[in-house]
């Protein structure tokens, strides 16, 4: 009999005896094992302090967050950042320090068939000196910050709220910048309580 007439009597789906290949592997284990995604940390709002340190693969719900995260790490450090690359996909943050010679640098990117984003690029370690910079804290992130406060019912002065800014984060506020602020931040609660 020749080799023909042997491989029509096979049923589809057979493997007769002489079939070799390479590229076939056979995998012992668990199918569930194949199929390993790579789990990255998740950013948590909670956990930012000064001793901070971000790790390349964290990610972040939305791009958004990334900035919120890299202007906080900022201020409660007293650097000075620039965005070098910033649009609807992607952020690249660096240091404005030392006109131009600081390395630090970090990049988020969205990740491919999701919302999120994930910090893929951190270069160097931030060696600038301390800079008093109040340019990142803009009056919706001051009106952030003091918001428990007014809603407890706490009357802030100007000078209050500068205070409790300047100690825990190194910013200098202006005045105006506070009282925009705090007139910001009454009418977001006052305005909760209107409506309750």
């Amino acid at each position: 009999m020749n080799d023909a007439a042997v491989r029509d009597d096979v049923e589809v789906g057979e493997i007769f005896e002489d079939y070799e290949t390479e590229d076939i592997d056979s995998y012992e284990g668990d199918s569930n094992d194949m199929i390993k995604k790579r789990r990255y940390p998740k950013y948590n709002e909670a956990e930012m302090s000064r001793e901070y340190v971000f790790k390349v693969g964290l990610e972040f719900k939305s791009l958004g967050q990334f900035k919120d995260a890299i202007r906080e790490h900022v201020l409660l450090n007293e650097k000075d950042i620039r965005y070098v690359k910033n649009d609807k996909v992607r952020c690249r943050v660096g240091c404005r320090g030392k006109k131009g010679k600081c390395r630090w640098m970090a990049f988020a990117s969205k990740v491919g068939g999701s919302d999120c984003f994930r910090l893929k690029t951190l270069n160097g370690k931030d060696t600038c000196r301390r800079d008093y910079s109040d340019r990142l804290a803009s009056s919706s992130w001051v009106s952030q910050k003091i918001v428990t406060n007014i809603s407890k019912g706490e009357e802030m002065k100007i000078a209050t709220v500068i205070q409790s800014i300047q100690d825990k984060y190194m910013a200098n506020i202006s005045v105006t910048k506070t009282y925009w602020a705090r007139r910001k931040t009454r009418e977001e609660v006052h305005g909760r309580d209107i409506l309750q």
